[in-house]
């Protein structure tokens, strides 16, 4: 896996190659190279146990269960748990949006 840093300018971690074609034709190779050496290096922690990504940050898969996460319902949003959609609703559809003024 790729190193990822954050970029200062908008807090997005990007890979050295995704950098380099985000700045490319602003900057010379050679002042990009200089601007990733002063970015900070995106941490990931791993479970020590089986040396993985948080449950949080996987993908769930078919017959998987539920983390116990609290999601935005509604507007204006209303706190609602995973686990409690799930256990009212046998099939529902999460669909994730970006936040309005975000830079995705």
């Amino acid at each position: 896996m790729a190193e990822k840093r954050i970029d200062p300018e908008d807090k997005i971690a990007y890979t050295w190659e995704e950098l380099s074609v985000f700045y490319k034709g602003k900057y010379k190779k050679n002042d990009i190279n200089a601007y990733w050496e002063t970015c900070t290096a995106l941490k990931q922690r791993r479970d020590r146990k089986r040396n993985r990504l948080p449950k949080a940050a996987r993908t769930i898969k078919v017959g998987d269960k539920l983390p116990d996460v609290s999601l935005d319902l509604g507007f204006p949003p209303n706190k609602v748990g995973l686990k409690s959609l799930s256990e009212k609703y046998k099939k529902f559809v999460i669909v994730g949006l970006p936040g309005a003024f975000t830079p995705t």
